[in-house]
Parts: structure tokens; sequence; C-alpha cells
């Protein structure tokens, strides 16, 4: 036995006697001492190395919704009678409603609900259908519209696209106003006027 392991032994032998010597309590707090004492410090940090964190929540898409939006069928910054509210379905093969219908007449002009580029303008599955491109990759769509304006047109919000052709959308009357962003995200387009200002009137004088 080396002068090595002899030193070890006897430190071992006293540090149990000390153990056996001390209370339960005081034990521990010996113990949890020792630890401390004999783990190493964390390593100093590299000043030179950029630490990144990842968010926990990642940003919801579309959560900066263009505004500034008004109804195509009165100009007003406020929904019209709605005659056939959103029903987006669960899957994009189930039968819904991915727009809302808004109360029009037949010839009753209909305006672009914000300002963009016209990217589509003729009949869609025997629709006459106008599509309008907004900034942010917002697309809205107007049936049964017969266009006033053409692919390529930029338009204005509240400017004349079209008017209101007869016969309605898939047998309902109206116009059928829709907004999606990319290929199927549809969205309620209602969502994109402003809230509704909510104003309590004092009680009437008893």
């Amino acid at each position: 036995m080396t002068p090595q392991h002899m030193t070890f032994d006897g430190t071992h032998q006293a540090t149990v006697r000390c153990c056996r010597l001390l209370p339960p309590f005081l034990f521990l707090l010996f113990m949890v001492a020792l630890m401390m004492v004999a783990t190493p410090p964390p390593a100093a940090a590299d000043p030179g190395r950029l630490l990144t964190t990842q968010p926990t929540h990642p940003a919801s898409p579309h959560t900066d919704r263009p505004t500034e939006f008004t109804n195509p069928v009165t100009r007003l910054p406020k929904p019209n009678r709605v005659l056939r509210t959103f029903n987006k379905p669960a899957k994009n093969w189930l039968p819904g409603h991915r727009g809302v219908d808004l109360e029009a007449a037949p010839t009753d002009p209909i305006y672009a609900a914000g300002d963009g580029t016209v990217i589509y303008a003729g009949t869609l599955a025997g629709i006459p259908t106008v599509s309008i491109e907004h900034p942010g990759g917002l697309r809205t769509t107007y049936q049964p519209v017969l266009p006033l304006v053409a692919v390529g047109d930029t338009v204005t919000r509240q400017q004349p696209i079209g008017t209101l052709a007869p016969g309605g959308t898939h047998g309902y009357p109206g116009l059928q106003w829709g907004a999606k962003f990319g290929a199927d995200d549809y969205i309620n387009p209602l969502t994109l006027l402003p809230a509704p200002v909510i104003r309590l009137k004092p009680p009437p004088s008893a």
C-alpha cells in the first residue's frame, strides 16, 4: 500500500467517524457542503460567442393583417346585411362556405375592398369573378361580378371594379366576398373591416 492510499484511507475513516457522531440534520448539512466544495465551478462564458434563443411560441401567421379595408358593396368600414355567413370547413375538400354573402342587387356597383392589383377578371367555373392581390399576400375575390377592370390593373380602395351579375353564386343571391392567404388559407373577410365601436348610452332619466 502506497503512502497516497494510506492517506486517503485515513482521511476516509476520519470522515466516516465524524459523520457517525453528527445528528441526522447536521449530517445532511455536512453532506450538502461537501458536495458544493467538490463540484467544479462552471466554465466561464466565451465573450466572443453569441448566444441565441428560440421563441417559445413562434409567431402565428397573418398576425399583421392588412388594414383600412371597406365593404365592397357600400364602401363603408362596416358590413351591411349578411345573407350567408363564413363557414370554413375543417378540411379543404369538405363542404362549407369560404366567404360571406353580402346583400346586393344585380347591376349594383362593386368596389375594391382595399388597395391592390387585379390578378383575375373573367369567368371562373361559369361565374364572373374578380380577384385582387393585396400587400401582405392577401387575396380577395368578388362573385358574381362583371368586371370593369383587367388583369394587371392597379386598384385603390373603394374604386369600382365591376357590377353585380344576375343569378347569384351557386344559387345564393348577393355578393360573395372571399379572402385568403396563399392557396387555401381562407379567412373571414369581415375580419378585415374595423372592429365596431361600442358606445354605452346613459340610462333614460326617471
